[in-house]
C-alpha cells in the first residue's frame, strides 16, 4: 500500500516529464498548439443570447449601460442615469497662520468663532484656562508649531488654536 501511494507521488510524475518535454522540441510546435481561431461573420443578437443563456434585451440593456458608464454617468439600481459631479469631501482643508504671518507689527487677531484659551500649546483638557468670545481681539506674542499645526500664544501666556477658521489676523 504504501509502495503504490509513493509510486503515484514521486514516480509517477517524474516519468510524465520527459514526456512532455520531448512532445514540445521544436519551437514551431509549441506555436501551432497555441491558435486562436478567429471568425469575420458577427453573430447575431439572437444567436449570441442563445449561447450565452441571456436575452436580447438584457444584453442590450446591459451593452447600453456600459457605454453610459464610459460617458461618465452613474447607473442606479433602477436602471436610469445621472452624470457624475466630482466627487469631493466636504470637510475643507485646515489652514493654519504660520510665524512668518506675524512679522512687522501684523500681531493682532480677532477670534472668528468662540473658543477656549489653554495653559500649555498641547490643548490639554484641563489645561483650559478661559473662553473666547467672538470678535475679542488680542496680541500674539509668539507662534509655536505643535505637529502639523500651530498654536498662537498671546501675551497672557496662554495658547489658541492658529487655525484660520477661528481667528483672523488683523493688518
Amino acid at each position: 500500500m504504501k509502495t503504490t501511494k509513493l509510486f503515484k507521488k514521486l514516480l509517477l510524475p517524474a516519468l510524465a516529464l520527459p514526456i512532455a518535454i520531448g512532445i514540445f522540441t521544436n519551437v514551431n510546435d509549441v506555436q501551432a498548439k497555441i491558435t486562436i481561431e478567429h471568425s469575420d461573420q458577427v453573430e447575431s443578437p439572437e444567436d449570441f443570447a442563445k449561447s450565452t443563456g441571456t436575452t436580447v434585451e438584457g444584453n442590450k440593456r446591459d451593452y447600453e449601460a456600459s457605454q453610459r458608464v464610459q460617458n461618465g454617468e452613474t447607473i442606479n439600481d433602477d436602471g436610469t442615469s445621472h452624470k457624475n459631479k466630482k466627487i469631493t469631501n466636504n470637510v475643507k482643508k485646515q489652514h493654519y497662520y504660520r510665524s512668518y504671518d506675524f512679522k512687522g507689527n501684523n500681531k493682532k487677531i480677532i477670534v472668528k468663532k468662540n473658543l477656549f484659551a489653554h495653559k500649555h500649546f498641547s490643548f490639554a483638557k484641563k489645561g483650559k484656562t478661559h473662553k473666547l468670545l467672538k470678535g475679542q481681539k488680542f496680541e500674539v506674542s509668539k507662534v509655536v508649531n505643535y505637529g502639523k499645526t500651530t498654536r498662537l500664544m498671546l501675551n497672557n501666556h496662554t495658547y489658541i488654536t492658529g487655525n484660520t477658521r477661528f481667528v483672523k489676523l488683523i493688518k
